[in-house]
């Protein structure tokens, strides 16, 4: 019957149209998760130049022969720096299929960036970054013996807050020029309860902002400032002038980088060969005395370094288990040991060749 058909042929529509627009929402529209996978992996050499030919430091070693040079089959040791992918534009579909992905994780936007947005939360890595580069340089000169310099080159919002944005530079309160948080301190506190004017440096551009100083019972700039993370950023310099150590980290941020950065100054300082011809990624936050803490992602860096050909991965102590256990799954043959101080990292790798073969899991 005409009456039928026509009924038949609605339905199948209504039909297609609900499957279409399931579709739609399961593989098209966007939901509030990021979604994280393994990243490149980087030598650090392309990132790290160290220049000693005319060195008068006696502590700064000319290379060893081997620091470069092929002596582990025809592989060329380097140190690798890992990183994670973050894909800010998830689908229902992709996070949920994430869950038996060994290479995905899922996370809220809320969790990741905070309130704030993609752009901020890139400019809070690159500020975090920044850090980790005069820490890393700080701790490996100290490992090595080196006499050094350092000085504070500027105060940066790492995250923030009211007017405040990620990446802000604070240069001057009330046009008095700040140049580290010691002089932020002082500033803000004689300006407690009242208003002031910061001179920002934001995006290559400069910016007045007034705010509110919090007062008195503020204890911190980062309290008197409404709550914004605050981060001081130290140049830190061989005392002799001969020598220079110079990081361009590029397009890469975070705090994580400063493990490998730290090993492979104290190498290029030394002259040791510490890669002894391997290959070696690393990945660990880092403090001026060498104190190694822990980072994001850890099995999705560890699946990167395995996957990028990586012998050995050093992370922090507290990460070695989950990161030999992602290595495994990855395949490939990648040790991994856990540290806890760059010392410590240092002494493991010039023991390395004894423990060879073997999965290691805990500093040395």
């Amino acid at each position: 019957m005409p009456g039928s058909d026509a009924s038949g042929a609605a339905k199948a529509a209504l039909r297609w149209g609900i499957a279409a627009a399931a579709a739609v929402l399961l593989f098209a529209v966007p939901v509030p998760y990021v979604l994280y996978e393994p990243g490149v992996v980087v030598p650090v050499d392309g990132l790290v130049t160290v220049d000693k030919t005319n060195r008068q430091d006696p502590r700064l070693k000319p290379d060893q022969p081997d620091l470069r040079a092929p002596s582990h089959g025809d592989v060329q040791g380097e140190w690798l720096l890992t990183t994670v992918y973050l894909e800010p534009r998830a689908t229902l579909w992709s996070v949920v299929k994430s869950a038996w992905q060994a290479d995905r994780e899922a996370y809220t936007k809320k969790s990741v960036f905070q309130g704030g947005s993609a752009e901020e939360y890139k400019a809070r890595m690159d500020v975090l970054m920044a850090e980790s580069q005069s820490k890393a340089a700080e701790a490996a000169f100290r490992l090595a013996g080196v006499r050094y310099e350092s000085e504070p080159v500027g105060v940066y919002v790492a995250r923030g807050a009211g007017p405040l944005k990620a990446g802000d530079r604070i240069a001057a309160v009330d046009g008095a020029d700040v140049d580290g948080l010691a002089a932020l301190t002082d500033a803000l506190r004689s300006r407690a309860g009242r208003e002031a004017e910061l001179t920002v440096q934001r995006g290559g551009t400069e910016t007045a902002v007034r705010l509110a100083v919090d007062g008195a019972d503020a204890e911190t700039p980062a309290d008197m400032l409404g709550g914004a993370e605050l981060t001081e950023i130290i140049a830190v310099r061989p005392a002799d002038p001969a020598v220079s150590v110079t990081i361009d980290a590029g397009q890469f941020g975070g705090p994580s980088a400063g493990l490998v950065l730290a090993l492979h100054i104290y190498e290029r300082l030394t002259g040791e060969s510490l890669t002894g011809g391997r290959r070696i990624a690393a990945t660990g936050t880092i403090g001026p005395s060498g104190e190694i803490g822990a980072v994001g992602g850890i099995k999705l860096k560890a699946i990167a370094a395995s996957r990028a050909g990586a012998d050995l991965f050093l992370v922090p102590e507290e990460s070695a288990a989950a990161a030999a256990a992602a290595a495994e799954a990855a395949g490939g043959g990648m040790a991994v040991a856990g540290v806890n101080t760059l010392e410590e990292a240092v002494r493991l790798l010039r023991n390395y060749g004894d423990q060879e073969g073997r999965t290691m899991i805990g500093g040395s």
